[in-house]
């Protein structure tokens, strides 16, 4: 589930501010919800954040940075999942 998950118009026109966006976007309690009501039973949750092949975090010049961010979304992902670990299945980023 992204942010325009649930949102009825065309994907290109995403919610226009944080009040209107699913809460089963940032909230794993909701997101539980969101999936039962859509027969999902899990769901793989991939870093997307960093860039689809993680671009973003290859174009920094600096290795602890990247360590810092790879650490930091990989921290998030297992404070996300702990809610429903079986149910939020985390990919998570590896320093590279």
């Amino acid at each position: 589930m992204s942010a325009p998950a649930g949102w009825e118009d065309f994907l290109a026109s995403y919610p226009p501010g944080f009040d209107e966006v699913h809460p089963g976007a940032y909230s794993s309690a909701e997101r539980i919800k969101y999936m039962d009501q859509a027969d999902t039973w899990a769901q793989v949750l991939y870093p997307n954040i960093a860039g689809f092949g993680a671009q973003w975090l290859l174009s920094m010049n600096d290795g602890k940075l990247q360590l810092d961010c790879v650490r930091a979304y990989n921290d998030f992902q297992h404070e996300l999942v702990s809610v429903a670990p079986r149910r939020l299945i985390p990919n998570v980023s590896l320093p590279f």
